[in-house]
């Protein structure tokens, strides 16, 4: 079946010079042309047999391309225009609803063959469930079967080639290829069905007469430079070419059918006398145009006959190919070749790989938000714990015993929560925001918990709620900005509508009597405030600073203030009766440790710093006044609640404080008394306590091995980094659970070795860290940040990155509600990163190759998180590192939301993946030599960064993509699936013989095994 985007353009070859042609005119009255046919290969190809393409399924019907079924009652052979591998439609042979015995077949005969040729036949099948095979049989003239060969579809869950080969008995006049479905529970997808034979014609030059050499094109400038020898390797003639270089002497093969994409073996038999020679490699396209040229110098030695051979892939667009030989250099030659073939390679044996989880990336307790409510007298704290899945916690204040646990599907990190009551009034809820937009409620006295369905049909993640003093709870969510509310009363969700057009993103909310305020982002964040009732204008509220790109991400009612959070650590009072932003009288009202206490209007609110208790009244005169009422040594926490409630028998209003994992402590503000004029502070007494909220295993992120013999491991969720032994147990964990040191990196979005270093790329601000495995961990020593790209370039997510030599490349995802990449390197452990914006602009940087100081990289269309893309399609280019200048840009895959993963083979090959597309690229000029679509579902619009990556052992390609891990054989484009499904990410590691990948929060070991015991699929 003919590709789609095929490479058009016809490339000169180079091992003619740049000369020839007008050489050729010059010498015309000298030449004497011995061609098979008369035409000068320089200009025209040489005529090829037919390239049979025995399945396209691109007709109406099977029958109209020559085929015929042979099925039973509840099996079909249909054709599909659902995601075909190319072309317009595809066959699927589905016997799953069989009512019958024997096997389900369909075939075309009649195919004439020419008795002692070989013959391959091949297709792209995609297995839906079972297996089958495709048959090539032969035929003598009375149509009896004397032989036949086949191939099983195997166990992937890709597009994979299928391909066998025979040579024609000496009877054989005819060919039959088959579809052939022995098991009752198949289904498979079938495309591209081609038969042919790479015989090369006239291969050992044996019949000919006097000096004519048929099958062959020649060119000899002087007399017999080209001519037939008696001394053959095999048979009784060879050919002879002397001459100085191709201008004067060569021969060409005739055009011999090809396999498009597959690499193919070229060989001949070579007896050097003196010089040097070439074999050159040339393919047509259907047309018998010249799409790309090969050139391959001989390396014999002189006076032996020896095998040249040769390894080249067949680009997209070829259907043939031609070998020329001819003289190199200056100096004269003389060589005799003999035993010419074209064979397409065979596939490789896969590994036997067996498959293991070996650790989970669990032992971490990382919150965002916290809240205590009081059940029969006791105060409880209750928090959304981030992991794979998230899960709402509820723990005993004072015991600190765990009394609630439930996972919130769908959900990594947490930051709605909000109380509630129960219908009666009298027992307490709480409100959690869950996984893809649904909203979750506890019943503490019950504790039960319920999903209450999802908020708005658009919502995907609740980013923040609130309760009014009716009960009535609102929330904010993404995308489309949306505000809502969900009335306990009638058990129903009410959409209120977008609070700002232009937004994508509702984060922050308040709540009061008389307004809702609503933070949006990424661009231009601000606040938007709206009458709780009623149908009244939206007014805005900017930021105290101008803030181009970024959140909103906290909202809070203090008093008669709103206190707000923007994104990087910019805090701010609004005051809701004067509508300004204000810096109350005395110490700084807010420190990065800890927010105040929320306080509805008219209240006090209260925080911890430098070990004194601060009270800013909510009303009255002095309500922008600081007061220090007592001096303690209560942690400052995280976050910070005034609660009536009972703690250790002691009534009060008490200042709960929780550092977001196990530590609380309380002080009871009711039992301070203000001292008299002159009188120091008194000391307020505080209670400790551990909670006993469980860890949760988090969702792998990013992973690399070692040169150490570790494997690192960052997880989504907040700082969390494991470095794991081959066998999962744990080297190194930070932070560990008890540690209260402040975080010295966030989420690790990518990272890689270079030797010892182990280079670290964290969100936000993307910054880079450099940590020495040869060295302890200590942090902020080792790893130490040596850079950042947030600050000068507006950077988040370093996910991008390569090793060439000495040298570590890395490449950005920008921030919230910007475009455009970045990119840089870094010369050796002691050197300085070196950082630039991407020369394509507005598109990120999600993959990087390197090579001999040329950056190959891949974009993303998509830039940071709230951002349109302006670009149609990912990019991948060339950058020079030492001339600062691109080389070549192209646009491999169409409609590629992302060019996801880069790499260069041990060969010297570039690949890359987009989707569901593995392709090659020639690293001189960025041409796509050929692909192979593993999946061919369309890539969806949305949001797409680093979502791929592609590892070589020992020649064979490992894929991770769109959930799945494939073994590629690159020479045949056979596929192995490793893992079906659950790849998440898709990320591959090698450490030593054996690869690992991440299936959620499980890391997972593929090593081989030598016996047959195992399998190569994983569930």
């Amino acid at each position: 079946m003919p590709f789609r985007d095929r490479l058009r353009s016809a490339h000169r070859r180079p091992w003619l010079g740049g000369g020839l042609a007008l050489a050729l005119v010059a010498a015309t009255a000298l030449a004497v042309a011995v061609m098979s046919g008369g035409d000068d290969p320089a200009t025209k190809a040489p005529t090829q047999g037919p390239v049979t393409m025995v399945g396209a399924f691109d007709s109406s019907d099977l029958a109209t391309e020559g085929w015929q079924a042979s099925v039973d009652g509840g099996s079909a052979a249909t054709l599909t225009d659902k995601r075909p591998y190319s072309g317009r439609s595809a066959l699927v042979l589905d016997t799953r609803d069989s009512s019958g015995s024997g096997d389900v077949r369909i075939s075309r005969s009649r195919l004439p063959v020419a008795a002692g040729q070989t013959y391959h036949v091949a297709a792209f099948a995609q297995p839906v469930a079972g297996q089958q095979r495709l048959v090539l049989a032969f035929e003598e003239a009375s149509g009896r079967r004397i032989a036949q060969v086949s191939a099983a579809t195997g166990t992937s869950s890709a597009w994979s080639r299928v391909t066998a080969q025979a040579a024609a008995p000496a009877e054989a006049v005819t060919a039959t290829v088959l579809i052939i479905a022995d098991d009752r529970t198949s289904a498979v997808k079938w495309d591209e069905v081609r038969l042919l034979s790479t015989d090369v014609p006239g291969s050992g030059f044996e019949g000919n007469r006097g000096n004519a050499v048929d099958d062959w094109t020649v060119r000899s400038m002087q007399g017999d430079r080209v001519r037939l020898s008696p001394d053959a390797h095999t048979g009784t003639a060879a050919i002879e070419i002397s001459g100085r270089n191709s201008q004067e002497s060569a021969a060409t093969s005739a055009r011999v059918p090809v396999f498009p994409d597959v690499t193919h073996n070229f060989s001949a038999w070579v007896r050097p006398v003196r010089g040097v020679s070439r074999l050159n490699i040339d393919w047509f396209d259907t047309q018998g145009r010249l799409v790309r040229s090969s050139p391959h110098n001989v390396s014999a030695p002189t006076g032996e006959w020896s095998r040249a051979s040769f390894d080249a892939s067949a680009p997209g667009t070829a259907t043939s190919a031609t070998m020329t030989v001819a003289p190199f250099g200056d100096e004269p030659s003389v060589s005799r070749w003999d035993d010419f073939t074209i064979t397409p390679v065979k596939p490789r044996t896969p590994p036997n790989l067996r498959t293991k989880t070996v650790a989970q990336l669990d032992g971490f307790l990382t919150t965002t938000t916290s809240d205590v409510i009081t059940v029969t007298g006791r105060p409880q704290l209750v928090t959304v714990v981030s992991g794979e899945p998230a899960t709402f916690q509820v723990a005993d204040l004072q015991s600190g015993a765990l009394l609630h646990r439930t996972e919130l599907p769908g959900l990594t990190n947490g930051w709605a929560l909000t109380k509630g009551r129960t219908a009666d009034g009298r027992g307490v809820t709480v409100y959690v925001g869950g996984g893809n937009g649904h909203v979750w409620r506890y019943d503490a006295l019950s504790r039960s918990m319920n999903d209450l369905g999802r908020a708005t049909p658009d919502a995907t993640l609740v980013w923040d709620l609130d309760t009014d003093d009716d009960g009535v709870v609102w929330g904010a969510s993404y995308p489309r900005a949306e505000l809502w509310s969900f009335d306990p009363a009638t058990a129903k969700f009410t959409l209120r509508g977008r609070v700002d057009p232009s937004a994508a993103y509702a984060r922050g909310l308040a709540v009061d009597d008389k307004h809702i305020f609503v933070g949006t982002g990424p661009s231009r964040p601000h606040i938007v405030m709206l009458p709780r009732t009623g149908t009244g204008p939206p007014v805005s509220i900017q930021p105290p600073t101008s803030i181009a790109k970024g959140f909103v991400k906290q909202l809070d009612r203090r008093g008669r203030f709103l206190f707000a959070r923007f994104t990087g650590d910019v805090y701010g009072l609004y005051d809701l009766t004067t509508k300004a932003w204000v810096t109350l009288d005395g110490p700084a009202d807010v420190s990065r440790a800890q927010v105040p206490s929320a306080a509805p209007p008219g209240e006090s609110f209260y925080y911890v710093r430098d070990q004194r208790i601060w009270k800013v009244a909510g009303s009255g005169p002095a309500s922008r006044k600081v007061t220090a009422i007592a001096t303690t040594s209560l942690p400052p926490g995280r976050n910070s609640l005034v609660v009536g409630t009972t703690i250790g028998g002691v009534p009060g209003a008490w200042l709960i404080t929780h550092d977001g994992g196990l530590r609380a402590g309380a002080v009871n503000l009711s039992a301070l008394r203000a001292p008299g004029p002159g009188k120091p502070l008194p000391a307020a007494l505080h209670q400790n306590f551990q909670l006993g909220f469980k860890p949760s295993a988090l969702h792998i992120k990013s992973l690399a091995a070692g040169s150490d013999g570790l494997l690192y491991v960052g997880g989504f969720g907040g700082p969390s980094f494991v470095a794991f032994r081959p066998d999962g147990e744990v080297a190194l964990r930070y932070p560990s659970t008890d540690d209260q040191s402040p975080r010295v990196f966030g989420e690790i979005e990518g990272m890689i070795a270079n030797g010892s270093q182990l280079y670290l790329g964290s969100y936000t601000g993307a910054r880079i860290l450099k940590y020495d495995t040869a060295g302890p961990w200590v942090p902020d020593t080792n790893p130490v940040q040596i850079g950042s790209l947030g600050p000068s370039f507006r950077q988040d997510r370093p996910q991008a990155w390569a090793v060439d030599g000495a040298r570590t490349y890395f490449g950005t995802v920008p921030s919230y509600g910007t475009l455009g990449g970045a990119f840089g390197w870094i010369d050796g452990p002691d050197s300085t990163p070196v950082s630039m914006r991407s020369p394509v602009p507005n598109e990120s940087v999600v993959s990087i190759a390197g090579r001999d100081g040329i950056a190959f990289v891949g974009t993303s269309r998509w830039g940071g998180l709230g951002t349109t893309p302006t670009a149609d399609n990912a990019t991948v280019f060339a950058y020079d590192t030492r001339s600062r200048r691109v080389l070549w840009q192209t646009h491999p895959v169409e409609r590629a939301q992302s060019i996801s993963a880069l790499t260069i083979t041990s060969s010297g090959r570039l690949w890359g993946v987009s989707g569901g597309t593995l392709f090659e690229l020639d690293r001189a000029t960025g041409t796509r030599i050929r692909q192979l679509h593993l999946t061919t579902d369309v890539q969806p619009d949305t949001v797409t960064w680093s979502v791929a990556q592609v590892v070589e052992v020992d020649g064979l390609l490992y894929v991770a993509s769109r959930g799945s891990l494939h073994l590629v054989d690159p020479g045949s484009l056979t596929v192995t699936t490793v893992q079906a499904k659950g790849v998440a990410p898709n990320k591959v590691t090698v450490l030593g013989d054996a690869l690992y990948y991440p299936l959620g929060s499980a890391l997972v070991r593929a090593a081989p095994q030598a016996s047959g015991r195992g399998s190569a699929s994983g569930q």
